[in-house]
């Protein structure tokens, strides 16, 4: 299974400016971009998994990013969002900070070691010096490109 951040997030699924300012709407929001590239997703069940998640801990990890997640029998293989927002998210962080850069994973039910291999990819990508305000910054054209540099080294 190819697990690049490529051939995780197609560009179609970047979402360069939500407008949600809360954590439920923003993984609304996410959820039906999902939806729009993967049209047999069940939008309801994805959104009350991701909430049931959310109910445990959050999963705004801190220094403007979060990485919701779950998994479920939907998809045979890894499915990501990215949401940036331009002004900020309340999604409970752990810093108390808010959100400004999203990855949404949605993974295969019986997959762990998928699922944690590609959660700590997306972590090991956002540590990289600069990969936050450089894709904060970016043109909503170049959002793709600057986050396929950064993942070249990761993947």
């Amino acid at each position: 299974m190819d697990l690049r951040i490529q051939s995780l997030l197609p560009k179609e699924a970047i979402l360069p400016q939500v407008s949600a300012t809360s954590k439920q709407a923003v993984l609304h929001e996410m959820v039906q971009a999902l939806s729009a590239n993967y049209p047999i997703l069940d939008d309801t069940e994805i959104r009350d998994r991701l909430m049931q998640r959310e109910a445990l801990s959050s999963t705004g990890i801190g220094e403007g990013v979060a990485i919701p997640h779950c998994r479920t029998l939907e998809v045979d293989v890894p499915r990501l969002v990215l949401a940036r927002s331009l002004t900020g998210i309340d999604y409970q962080a752990v810093d108390d900070k808010p959100v400004f850069l999203l990855f949404l994973l949605v993974a295969p039910e019986r997959a762990d070691a998928i699922h944690l291999k590609v959660l700590a990819k997306i972590a090991k990508l956002c540590k990289q010096e600069g990969f936050i305000q450089d894709l904060l910054a970016a043109e909503a054209s170049a959002m793709y490109s600057v986050l396929l540099n950064y993942a070249k080294k990761v993947d």
